[in-house]
């Protein structure tokens, strides 16, 4: 269980109020040279948000495709396809208690080559699925 539903409720009403996201721009820099280090040409941003990051890395990099995954956007919402590489910034302290086990198994499973997660002021850079 990646959320519930009622949880899910409540982040799509949250980002219909709330443009979420943005943080990430100014770390797009430095997280696709690692991707394309790694031989990355996908990346998942995992929690997209507004989709900042897309749009930066749209700008700086257009021969990296970025893929967009959000359970609270209508059209971000559906299971994303595996990546190169994920990002995930300002999400998982967003995640309810009993199902972060469960999204950090999906976000393992979605990846193929190595992730940058960023979560309350921590940051983990995995070179491994």
């Amino acid at each position: 269980m990646l959320y519930t539903d009622k949880y899910k409720q409540q982040l799509e009403q949250m980002h219909k109020t709330t443009k979420w996201g943005g943080g990430v721009a100014s770390k797009v820099k430095y997280i696709v040279p690692v991707a394309k280090e790694l031989g990355s040409t996908t990346i998942l941003d995992y929690g997209c948000g507004s989709g900042t990051f897309k749009k930066v890395c749209n700008q700086d990099f257009p021969d990296m495709e970025v893929r967009e995954y959000d359970p609270g956007i209508t059209g971000k919402d559906s299971d994303p396809k595996q990546a190169d590489y994920i990002v995930s910034v300002d999400v998982l302290e967003h995640i309810e208690p009993n199902a972060i086990h469960d999204v950090l198994a999906h976000i393992k499973e979605k990846n193929a080559k190595g992730r940058f997660l960023s979560y309350l002021f921590i940051q983990c850079l995995c070179y491994s699925p």
